[in-house]
């Protein structure tokens, strides 16, 4: 399955990308990073707001339809294959 991803992790740097993942538990989407587990509700808050753990968040890879429903199309999103 493609993985949606933002950008580079700012706490690794160029170590983690920002997977977008959905919440098991209300369907909302976040950016992880999938090096050290720093999360960010939206990609405004990157840099902005403090992280979370997003290994505290059951969650599931964002597939194309969870991002444009959630209005996220207009973000300049990259696919990259792996497990």
């Amino acid at each position: 399955m493609p993985k949606h991803w933002f950008s580079f992790c700012p706490s690794c740097g160029r170590e983690g990308q920002l997977i977008v993942m959905k919440r098991h538990d209300n369907g909302q989407l976040f950016l992880e990073c999938d090096e050290c587990s720093a999360a960010w509700s939206r990609p405004e808050d990157i840099g902005v707001v403090l992280a979370f753990w997003g290994f505290d968040v059951a969650s599931d890879f964002a597939n194309s339809d969870d991002i444009s429903n959630a209005g996220w199309t207009r973000y300049d999103l990259k696919q990259t294959r792996g497990s």
